[in-house]
């Protein structure tokens, strides 16, 4: 395994993620992670050189006559 990003399942805005070299690095780093307590679920994947990542946020607001009101 090469170079990965190791970061939270739940967290967003880039909090957390790190990058890791080989399977042991990305086992530390992916410990380190859940013991600094921002999720106890960690996400591995392969870093992509020269890439752009896009966060796009989701907002349920259960049924739409909520506005109406």
């Amino acid at each position: 395994m090469g170079k990965v990003v190791v970061k939270p399942a739940n967290a967003g805005s880039s909090i957390g993620v790190k990058v890791a070299f080989g399977v042991k690095d990305s086992f530390t780093k992916a410990i380190k992670l859940i013991q600094e307590g921002i999720d106890d679920r960690v996400v591995v994947e392969v870093f992509i050189e020269n890439a752009y990542e896009f966060t796009a946020i989701v907002l349920d607001v259960g049924s739409s006559d909520c506005f109406l009101r």
